[in-house]
């Protein structure tokens, strides 16, 4: 939520997409996933990992540190 009284200005590039599903089970930690091929993620992008249960701090946050633009393998790196 973003919420603004004020002026807001933003700046970077469009995304194509900003949802996809894991093709392949992801467990917790894990550094490598598959996804959606042809996204227009790159080196640095921070994506989240969200649960398939209720627990709140299911969750993961991550940085992509490669990412494959024909199979959608992409490898991770943990955000602190």
């Amino acid at each position: 939520m973003l919420g603004n009284v004020g002026t807001l200005k933003m700046f970077g590039q469009p995304r194509a997409s900003t949802l996809t599903r894991l093709l392949k089970e992801c467990l917790k930690d894990q550094t490598e996933i598959y996804v959606e091929p042809g996204l227009d993620w790159v080196v640095g992008d921070r994506i989240a990992l969200g649960p398939t249960s209720y627990a709140e701090f299911a969750s993961e946050s991550n940085f992509v540190t490669a990412y494959d633009i024909d199979t959608g393998k992409t490898n991770l790196a943990t955000a602190l």
